[in-house]
């Protein structure tokens, strides 16, 4: 078995492995009967992301690609129809998020099939794919900023970003492996975010630190205790206690 074949084995697993991440959710969905403080567009950007990189292994012609993106388009799809099930304050704004994606991946698919120059067509969807799984993989940075004022790292799921790492690593190498640059750069800048946010839980703690006492240390709340004087009124230390409580 060469190294071509061990990345294909092992990407394939891990990956799939990522994709029934939305389980837990689907499992959260059906416990509170609803999807109230629930976001779908994980979900969309999924069939987004397996719908586009699946065509462009249909033209790159590798079975690899095409049977890892097709598992994940058909969970993804799963994803979406158990959130539409459920009733939902934000409905509404789902199903705007929902017809946007689809406008998106059916204009280019219906691209793709009228370009009369594959060569063309490959390196523009790959353009497509590498921009949509590069702004996936940067968007948990948005956390980076409550990391950084809180001083650890509890908003970060330390899972998840440890198989992103993995997943997008192997991808890069299988990427080196075929020739494929689409494959290689997006992989390899979300290895790159993904080893950055792990290299976060060896600078901060998992857990906010907690005084013997139970007095939480969060710089915000101690940022409050400065601001509360002998000479406020009892209302505003009662929202004091309340905040740290």
């Amino acid at each position: 078995m060469d190294t071509k074949d061990l990345l294909s084995i092992t990407g394939s697993l891990t990956t799939i492995l990522q994709f029934l991440a939305g389980i837990p959710i689907c499992r959260d969905i059906w416990r509170k009967g609803s999807t109230d403080g629930i976001s779908g567009l994980p979900f969309l950007a999924g069939v987004l992301g397996c719908s586009l990189w699946f065509r462009y292994s249909l033209i790159l012609q590798d079975q690899t690609m095409c049977l890892v993106n097709l598992i994940g388009l058909i969970l993804q799809v799963c994803y979406v129809l158990i959130y539409l099930l459920y009733p939902s304050t934000q409905k509404a704004t789902f199903h705007r998020q929902l017809g946007t994606i689809l406008a998106i991946l059916f204009g280019v698919i219906y691209y793709c099939s009228i370009e009369p120059k594959v060569d063309i067509a490959k390196f523009r969807l790959g353009v497509i794919c590498c921009l949509t799984t590069l702004f996936f993989c940067a968007s948990p940075l948005a956390s980076l900023r409550d990391v950084i004022r809180m001083k650890n790292t509890a908003p970060l799921p330390f899972p998840l970003i440890l198989l992103t790492a993995l997943v997008t690593g192997q991808w890069y190498l299988y990427g080196v492996c075929i020739g494929d640059s689409v494959v290689q750069l997006p992989n390899l800048i979300g290895c790159m975010i993904a080893t950055f946010q792990l290299s976060l839980f060896l600078v901060y703690p998992r857990t906010p630190a907690v005084k013997p006492h139970g007095d939480c240390i969060d710089p915000v709340v101690l940022e409050c205790r400065k601001k509360i004087k002998p000479s406020d009124s009892a209302y505003q230390r009662t929202l004091l206690k309340k905040f740290q409580a």
